[in-house]
């Protein structure tokens, strides 16, 4: 997108894309008046100029290829398709002296996608004959038509010929001129039943594709908007909330997170400009008096207050469950645990009595043993735990196999020598 000037030095916007269609209006040479391709005589004889280069046209009317404008000269016009409808809808306006114009809305990034409508949908009688203008080297032409005294450009935009940055810089373009921009979005050029003239009629009629570029009206509600709200930075990670939406300590205040989802923040940017103090939400609060707007502000502050002290009952009630579960829960632990070392205790005293009753029992035997040993017998003395015992012919003591030297032989079945005595021997 670039800015050119002409002769007479005034600036003009121009979006400039290589781009070439079949051209289906001609301007007549005599009348200047537009002229469909169905509504003229084949070739030359038709007597129409392209309406952007003013050389002459040839009417291509055959049986194969639909029928077209083309320049007698073979020569490259680019945009000279776009600029004849330009010039049909100027004449469509001019003769019907109106054009449905789109609602106009206002909308904040914190509304998430709600608007606040400004302007219904509705026609709108034009004050005059639209102007036309179309300089060499300049597209898009000017084409301007005038509403209860206000500037309205209309851009036609053809197979969306226009990315955001076109649309931002004509804008901007518009902004600075204050004046108002509808944009039609049209399919390209090689259409003929969507560019018939009574098919333009009906679009324009209806405001069928028409949406706003820029609309002083809205500019005007956003900046009154703005100029109201305070600007509100963040302390400490939070902001100052004058509508008591959250409480921290002793201090009302909030999340920048919070602010950016609040109907009463409408900075454009990742900002607070907060309404909320002044009582400002929709279009009406602008027209109520300050008394009514404050005591809008109070009646909201006293809701998110009780709102708050609930959620602070609610969080109290919740904090003691939660200590009572605790002191509960703790105490069922100690009880497990009395109980888990009353449970060791007794199966620690219950092995301990099955130690000494197996001690008990085994001693038992051994006296037994000892009271019925027959060193002469030629049996083995094997008591009920299948130890087997030797008496000693030296010592004189009775001990098990397992303790002895050297035992049994002829006549020898329970005697023997123990280990001690042997090693003393030796």
């Amino acid at each position: 997108m670039s800015i050119v000037n002409d002769n007479n030095s005034d600036e003009v916007l121009s979006i400039k894309k290589r781009t070439a269609h079949d051209i289906f209006y001609g301007e007549d040479a005599n009348t200047g008046q537009m002229l469909h391709i169905s509504a003229v005589a084949s070739g030359l004889k038709c007597n129409c100029i392209c309406p952007l280069c003013k050389r002459p046209l040839e009417a291509k009317k055959g049986d194969i290829q639909a029928h077209h404008f083309a320049h007698q000269s073979n020569y490259d016009c680019f945009y000279s398709s776009e600029v004849a409808v330009y010039k049909v809808v100027a004449e469509i306006l001019s003769e019907r002296k109106r054009i449905m114009l789109p609602g106009a809305v206002l909308s904040f990034p914190s509304w998430r996608g709600e608007v606040e409508s400004l302007q219904k949908k509705g026609l709108f009688p034009l004050d005059s004959a639209p102007s036309y203008r179309c300089q060499e080297k300049q597209y898009p032409p000017d084409l301007i038509a005038t509403v209860r005294g206000k500037h309205l450009r209309i851009i036609l935009d053809f197979g969306e010929y226009y990315d955001k940055h076109d649309i931002s810089e004509l804008r901007e373009n518009e902004r600075a001129q204050n004046h108002a921009c509808i944009r039609y979005d049209f399919p390209e050029c090689g259409d003929d039943d969507f560019f018939s003239k009574a098919h333009l009629k009906s679009v324009l009629e209806h405001g069928t594709g028409a949406a706003w570029v820029y609309n002083p009206l809205e500019s005007q509600w956003r900046k009154q908007y703005r100029e109201k709200a305070r600007r509100l930075r963040p302390v400490d990670g939070l902001i100052d909330c004058p509508l008591h939406k959250r409480k921290v300590g002793n201090r009302y205040c909030v999340p920048l997170s919070t602010c950016l989802e609040c109907k009463f923040n409408v900075s454009e940017s990742n900002s607070c400009l907060c309404l909320g103090g002044q009582g400002y939400e929709h279009k009406r609060d602008f027209e109520a008096d300050e008394t009514a707007r404050l005591e809008k502000v109070r009646r909201m502050r006293a809701e998110n207050d009780k709102r708050i002290e609930g959620e602070i009952r609610i969080r109290e009630e919740q904090e003691l469950q939660r200590k009572r579960r605790e002191t509960e829960a703790e105490k069922r632990r100690q009880q497990e645990r009395v109980e888990a070392d009353r449970q060791r205790r007794m199966r620690q005293e219950a092995l301990e009595r099955a130690r000494r009753e197996y001690q008990a029992e085994r001693e038992a035997e051994y006296q037994r043993i000892c009271a019925s040993f027959d060193e002469h017998s030629g049996v083995a003395a094997i008591d009920k735990y299948d130890r087997r015992w030797i008496r000693c012919r030296i010592c004189g003591e009775i001990k098990q196999s397992g303790e002895m030297a050297e035992y049994g032989g002829a006549g020898r079945m329970n005697t023997g020598t123990c280990s001690l005595c042997a090693r003393k021997l030796t």
